[in-house]
């Protein structure tokens, strides 16, 4: 039987999924530039000016969906430790203009590519590796308010929220500090599933990150009226 029961104490701390949103220019893949050994797939050259800043990391240009899987083939299973999807929302893109071939979508060709991917953001999500998503930021309008969160067509964007570890929105403050919000607000999605962040991260960096959850991971066990606390 495959099949193991474990303590949570006893598993072992995770890659990490981290999806990053926000309007241009905020430093969104500068972010994802900060991850350990990363490689970003790029389909927005949102990389080009890095060289100059003197940011020096692997990029692969994708301009079609065909590019995207060549590129996903020799990622997969390299040396490469952070996988950066830059931006999510031009992926689809991509698979959408493969699907179209010039035509228009049918509602049978809108469910394969929200299938297909679904099943491209599950693969990068299970690689063992961990996954940047950049996104834009795209605001949802209701009745009472405006709810702004990564902006991902075919109703995808809750299912990447749903999936990811850390759902973050970037921003500058008023003293020109990158920040990143990690907690939900009225007007912001946001998350943290391992309550191990600030509400707001002041100039951040993905290792920084990736040292507070796994340091998450090294405290001791809580109980009884603590986890009531906690909740």
């Amino acid at each position: 039987m495959s099949i193991q029961i474990k303590k949570t104490s006893e598993m072992k701390m995770p890659s990490l999924v981290l999806t990053v949103y926000g309007n241009g220019g905020v430093g969104k893949s500068t972010l994802a530039a900060s991850a350990p050994n990363p490689v970003f797939i790029d389909a927005e050259e949102g990389t080009k000016a890095f060289g100059a800043r003197g940011i020096d990391v692997a990029v692969a240009n994708v301009k079609s969906w065909g590019d995207v899987q060549d590129a996903w083939s020799l990622i997969k299973d390299s040396e490469y430790e952070t996988v950066v999807i830059d931006p999510i929302g031009v992926f689809l893109n991509l698979l959408i203009d493969q699907e179209k071939k010039g035509g228009n979508m049918s509602i049978q060709k809108w469910g394969f590519v929200k299938d297909k991917m679904r099943k491209f953001i599950w693969t990068a999500k299970d690689s063992g590796k961990h996954v940047i998503f950049v996104a834009h930021e795209k605001e949802q309008q209701d009745d009472q308010s405006v709810l702004r969160r990564p902006d991902l067509a075919a109703n995808l964007a809750q299912e990447l929220v749903n999936l990811s570890d850390v759902v973050g929105h970037m921003r500058i403050d008023d003293k020109g500090a990158r920040c990143l919000l990690v907690r939900p607000e009225p007007k912001y999605v946001a998350k943290d599933r391992f309550d191990a962040l600030d509400h707001i991260e002041k100039n951040p960096t993905v290792g920084e990150i990736i040292k507070k959850i796994h340091n998450a991971y090294n405290s001791e066990p809580f109980k009884g009226d603590e986890f009531s606390k906690k909740k």
